[in-house]
């Protein structure tokens, strides 16, 4: 990847299933209007800077080493430990996977409240994955 890149996942709303959808049962699920966008730029810093926005502003911060994804700094601990493990199931599934520059910037944005419910976890592992 050489300068930056821009991604949008749609939320979802689930008619069935709720979450027993993640014990393997069957669910029907709505595409929604709102959703996240992601842009990722290469940058020289030696870390990858992570910034999440809602409606409201900024709700999260934090800094991951880009080899490891070691959390480096952050605003909340529970947050970044499960953002790593994304960074790093992406990085075992592709090994390319944020490789080529000593560091990233990276904004996600949600156009929704996440309390709505509307799938942000499942639209940020869309967005990793993109």
């Amino acid at each position: 990847m050489k300068g930056s890149l821009e991604f949008h996942a749609n939320g979802k709303l689930l008619i069935t299933g709720e979450y027993l959808v993640l014990a393997g049962a069957r669910a029907l699920a709505l595409p929604v209007r709102f959703g996240q966008n992601l842009h990722v730029e290469e940058t020289d810093q030696t870390f990858v800077e992570w910034e999440s926005f809602t409606p409201a502003g900024k709700w999260f911060t934090g800094q991951f080493d880009p080899e490891t994804f070691r959390v480096l700094s952050m605003e909340n601990i529970e947050i970044a430990d499960k953002l790593k493990n994304v960074l790093s199931a992406a990085r075992s599934l592709n090994p390319n996977f944020l490789t080529g520059a000593s560091g990233y910037k990276v904004h996600i944005r949600a156009n929704y409240p996440l309390e709505w419910g509307l799938g942000s976890s499942s639209s940020l592992c869309y967005l990793v994955a993109s």
